[in-house]
């Protein structure tokens, strides 16, 4: 997933690191700051996988919790909305890059960089074969639903969705 010929190698890479650093980043502060407000709703994801001793603790702990999480991801209001912005601007230039036809960043075959995208933005657009222990988008509220069908209008949806679809189709293989 990482091509041998360069220039096409460093370019996935920087798109690798950008996707796994600011974006990630990006997508947890929109997350957690519009989600922590619905603490039974937290609670009820957190626990989802964890031992029953955790699960147990977690009501208890959840201002701790919180606390470090915003500490951690720097949230507050302006970073929220800085972080909606600044993934709102990491889309507008994928989709500039695969509006052309391509199916992936690169060209035909994906990358690292497609699988780093995709991994970054699927919390945000919870597509087909995306399983991580968050809320469903019915338990969302009505602003997270915004910005999931917002984004889910771009081209780069498409790429995060080709993504997934060949993860299930190698997951099913295996079996």
């Amino acid at each position: 997933m990482i091509p041998a010929q360069q220039p096409l190698r460093t370019k996935v890479e920087a798109d690798r690191r950008s996707f796994n650093g600011d974006l990630a980043k990006y997508v947890a502060q929109i997350a957690y700051f519009r989600l922590f407000p619905h603490k039974r709703m937290l609670i009820g994801t957190f626990v989802r996988s964890i031992p029953w001793i955790e699960a147990k603790l977690t009501p208890t702990l959840y201002p701790l919790l919180r606390a470090l999480f915003t500490w951690a991801l720097q949230f507050g209001p302006a970073a929220a909305d800085d972080a909606l912005l600044q993934t709102q601007r990491i889309a507008d230039e994928v989709d500039r890059r695969i509006v052309d036809g391509r199916k992936f960043l690169w060209g035909d075959s994906p990358t690292l960089a497609d699988l780093a995208f995709a991994t970054a933005l699927a919390p945000r657009l919870l597509p087909v074969g995306y399983n991580a222990p968050i809320p469903t988008y019915a338990e969302m509220s009505a602003e997270l639903k915004r910005i999931i069908d917002s984004l889910r209008q771009r081209p780069c949806f498409g790429l995060v969705n080709r993504i997934y679809a060949l993860q299930t189709v190698r997951s099913s293989s295996i079996d």
